[in-house]
Parts: C-alpha cells; structure tokens; sequence
C-alpha cells in the first residue's frame, strides 16, 4: 500500500517483483496473484497475517505446528491476532484432519469445512 521508491528498488535489485496494490487485504493480494495465473499460496505469517485470511475466508487449507512447549499467559500471543473470531458459531471448522509427527513437534492438517467439496466440483466441471 506504501509507494517507497527507495524500498521498490532495492527489493527489485535483488530479484523480487514488487506489487503495489491500492489496499492490502487477503482479498486483493489473491486477485492480483490470480491475475499472474498463482494458483497455490502459503500464508506463513504472525497472528494478524493469518486473522486477515481466515476472517476473509480466503484459505482453503491450515496446517498448525505444535511444539512440546508450555509457554504462554493472559498476555500471549495466540494463533490468530486482531479481533478473533467472537463465538463458536462463526469459527470456520476444519474436516479432514491429520495429525503426524515431524521429529518432537506434531503437525496438525485441516481442510476449511466444505472446501474439498467445492475443489473438487470446480475440477470436475
């Protein structure tokens, strides 16, 4: 959303292609890699990264890494920032779970509920 002619430079310098987009929202960044024929995107963000996706319900997939660790607190951050989801009604709920292990850590895989049908429909058509 920030035109820094400074910052495009450099980043073009080193290899990358530099989008500016009027706005930044889930939405708009998928338009625009679907323009350039994306078809697949990780999200691999904080909190407020992937709040923005799952509240846009622009994700069709999530897989969560969960170490053998206890931290936390009132304080800490959680999975999702920004203003969360406000009740179990709206969570979007996950089909197709697998849980397997990648060394200490286990890794949990999930489909958006509804999701395989929907890519299915769309590749059958």
């Amino acid at each position: 959303a920030r035109d820094d002619a400074r910052a495009v430079r450099e980043l073009e310098d080193a290899g990358a292609t530099v989008v500016v987009l009027a706005s930044v929202t889930p939405d708009q960044v998928l338009a625009d890699l679907a323009r350039r024929q994306v078809q697949s995107l990780l999200v691999e963000g904080g909190g407020t990264v992937t709040s923005a996706f799952v509240t846009a319900g622009c994700f069709d997939r999530v897989a969560v890494d969960v170490a053998p660790r206890l931290i936390g607190g009132s304080g800490a951050p959680g999975p999702l920032g920004g203003d969360g989801i406000d009740s179990l009604a709206a969570s979007p709920f996950l089909d197709h779970l697998r849980i397997r292990r990648r060394g200490g850590d286990l890794i949990i895989e999930g489909f958006r509920a509804g999701c395989l049908q929907d890519l299915s429909g769309s590749v059958a058509s």
